[in-house]
């Protein structure tokens, strides 16, 4: 598109010169006196030179606009860990509302992060909705999914939290497990996982080697 502006510049230039060319020859031909003396003439130059001055200055203003569109455009889609669909960033975000609402922002941003650990990792399914509704056993990966509150609506918090695990942040420390070790019931997370950090009531973690 800036393309075609830009040959529409040059085009409109070729044609105003083509037009003034003429005239500019009149002054060097015609007696000076009797062409300055012409008031239709002068109008006549004065109004191709505004032509071709807004002509100018309205392409540029035009390209740059364009320009900063695009700019602003690719700036708000690009992710650096994921590209998700609308609905994935919506179940990413209700994913950290219902895990995680009563945490710290850090750790509502962990846990968005180890979702996205999880589907960067071959052992897990490579979407964010395949990992969130993930079924092992018949069971559901994540409690919010089982009980239902993965349903409820996000608040702009967890969009937030949700954006910045997908810009890179991830202060899980690149865990693929989190869990409470108050209300956790599953013996299988104690047994075979190895804590890595803790952030408020939830501690990230690891398989173990």
């Amino acid at each position: 598109m800036i393309r075609h502006m830009r040959l529409k510049k040059i085009i409109t230039y070729i044609v105003l010169i083509s037009l003034l060319v003429p005239f500019l020859t009149g002054f060097v031909l015609i007696e000076p006196v009797w062409a300055f003396g012409s008031e239709d003439y002068k109008s006549v130059l004065k109004a191709l030179f505004m032509v071709f001055l807004l002509s100018f200055l309205g392409d540029d203003s035009d390209d740059s606009k364009e320009s900063n569109s695009n700019n602003d455009s690719s700036l708000s889609e690009e992710y650096v860990r994921y590209q998700p669909t609308e609905e994935e960033l919506e179940t990413l975000a209700r994913a950290v509302y219902s895990e995680a609402r009563g945490e710290s922002y850090v750790g509502q941003v962990a846990v968005a992060a180890v979702i996205l650990n999880r589907v960067d990792s071959p052992e897990f399914p490579n979407t964010i909705n395949g990992v969130v509704y993930q079924r092992h056993d018949g069971q559901y990966a994540f409690s919010a999914v089982w009980d239902g509150q993965i349903y409820l609506t996000p608040d702009e918090t967890a969009y937030q939290t949700a954006k910045d695990a997908l810009n890179g942040w991830d202060p899980s420390d690149g865990a693929l497990y989190y869990y409470n070790p108050d209300t956790a019931t599953a013996s299988w997370i104690f047994e075979n996982t190895v804590p890595i950090k803790r952030i408020g009531k939830h501690l990230f973690a690891n398989l173990k080697i």
